[in-house]
């Protein structure tokens, strides 16, 4: 009796698995190829369970970025290329409102025709997901919070990342002539754009909003097609996170909250990727929860909280038209990503008509910014030079044979259109020093009705608080955002919290 148990169950009709996207969230087991010679760094999830990053050093060469993924076999692999086709040929049967659902349905219609296992069907919807709907090979780069840029330049070479950790490192990526032309041709594709040997370049977006800037071919580059992608942060770096990496301090921060609040107008400097547009960014979330504000981009880096909040990125429109529209929409703030052009001259309209502005501009130093602006082709008036309040510099400077990014100082402008160090970088012993600011505090006492020693103390007040924040991990968005709303309401509840 039990072996006829047995053998009906051993010989019984297999049924097609039914299942779900959530069922297709299972443990795998990652591979990636390590050079020889590199020994481990570190290792962190990328997008869970399916993909890793593995940081890898050799004593010669450098760091290594390794990507882990599901490992397929070979029988794997080719059911993958059989089961891309048969979707490609299904697909249509299937549209629905979301692509991803469209995808999934016609996945889940070939895998229950070939009964192949729950296992094994997670890994291919991890692929057929990743090429057909993401950006491909460097999909997990996207999800790695450390990586700002990502580059290729060209066939056969290894795709490179800026880690804010590491630097630029190469990965572990490497795309030969057909695929890395297929990758730019279907990027471009996506988004409508007819890529050729006529048009070869093109500046567009992938599924996550990164920016990407792509060239075909040999037509523009000698080494062939390559792309370039700016990633674009799902959440702003907060001015806790900067008082964490020593970017600035905190009563930097509290300083340059106090100011914003009361309608200091403020240009962040620095070189190429120097952190002046993430600086500014973090500064912006000082200000106050219910003000209007209006922000103004080339490529769409600013990302706040606030509700009341119209981001404008030039597309047909060029800068200085949106510039001269957003005066009209009568914002509290505007937020300009890059003064570089005639953009400007309207900039400063803006401050001298009560509007507080925030922008970033390339500079070496503070008063090389100021020769700058008001010389050609900028040639802003000195006579209107006086409604900017400060200029903040941030760099990437190295430490320890680390790279690390610092606020080198915080400048007053004068009536004389004079800088006046508010705060400096004491780079032998990393501390941020205050200096003797005298302009701006007065200004900020007659904007407020205080006296300079009510400014000063409420500087000491909101230092406390960000020190506080500091202390007890509270990096993230939500909280801090939370925190900064409630002290606009009721300070003294909240100082009375942390004491």
């Amino acid at each position: 009796m039990q072996l006829r148990s047995h053998l009906l169950t051993l010989f019984k009709k297999k049924k097609a698995p039914d299942f779900s996207l959530k069922d297709l969230n299972k443990t795998q087991q990652l591979e990636g190829k390590l050079p020889e010679g590199f020994e481990e760094v570190e290792k962190y999830w990328l997008e869970k369970p399916f993909s890793a990053a593995l940081i890898a050093v050799h004593e010669s060469k450098g760091y290594y970025y390794c990507i882990l993924e599901p490992s397929l076999s070979d029988e794997e692999l080719a059911l993958f290329n059989q089961l891309k086709k048969e979707i490609l040929e299904i697909v249509p049967k299937y549209v629905s409102d979301d692509d991803r659902t469209t995808l999934f349905n016609a996945f889940k219609h070939v895998v229950r025709e070939k009964l192949i296992p729950l296992e094994t069907a997670s890994k291919l919807w991890y692929y057929i997901e990743r090429d057909a709907l993401k950006a491909g090979k460097i999909t997990p780069l996207l999800y790695d919070p450390y990586i700002e840029d990502i580059s290729c330049s060209g066939y056969g070479k290894p795709v490179y990342v800026y880690h804010s950790k590491y630097e630029s490192i190469p990965t572990s990526i490497v795309m030969q002539e057909d695929e890395l032309d297929d990758f730019v041709l279907s990027v471009a594709q996506r988004k409508g754009i007819e890529l050729s040997v006529a048009n070869p370049m093109a500046d567009t977006t992938l599924y996550d909003g990164s920016r990407i800037q792509i060239t075909f071919r040999s037509e523009v580059t000698d080494h062939g097609s390559t792309f370039t992608v700016r990633k674009i942060r799902k959440e702003p770096i907060t001015p806790i996170a900067l008082i964490d990496w020593n970017t600035f301090s905190a009563e930097e921060m509290a300083f340059i909250w106090l100011s914003l609040e009361s309608n200091s107008s403020i240009l962040f400097a620095g070189g190429t990727a120097g952190g002046k547009t993430t600086a500014m960014n973090a500064a912006a979330l000082f200000v106050p929860p219910n003000a209007k504000i209006v922000s103004i981009e080339d490529t769409r880096e600013i990302l706040l909280p606030h509700k009341n909040w119209i981001p404008s990125v030039a597309g047909k429109a060029d800068m200085f038209a949106l510039l001269k529209a957003a005066l009209r929409q009568r914002p509290d703030y505007i937020i300009v990503g890059e003064v570089r052009g005639k953009e400007v001259v309207v900039m400063f309209q803006a401050m001298s008509l009560g509007h507080t502005a925030l922008s970033t501009i390339h500079g070496g130093s503070a008063r090389a910014v100021i020769d700058r602006i008001t010389s050609p082709p900028l040639s802003v008036p000195e006579s209107m030079l006086h409604h900017l309040d400060l200029v903040v510099f941030v760099g990437r400077y190295q430490r320890d044979k680390r790279i690390v990014r610092r606020c080198a100082g915080v400048w007053e402008l004068n009536e004389k259109i004079e800088l006046n160090p508010v705060f400096e970088w004491d780079a032998e012993r990393d501390i941020h020093v205050k200096k003797n600011p005298k302009a701006i505090l007065e200004k900020i006492a007659w904007r407020r009705g205080w006296s300079k020693r009510e400014v000063e103390k409420e500087i000491e007040r909101r230092t406390e608080l960000l020190q506080y924040l500091t202390e007890n991990g509270m990096t993230s968005l939500k909280p801090f955002s939370d925190i900064i709303s409630r002290y606009y309401h009721s300070p003294d509840a909240v100082l009375s919290e942390i004491a």
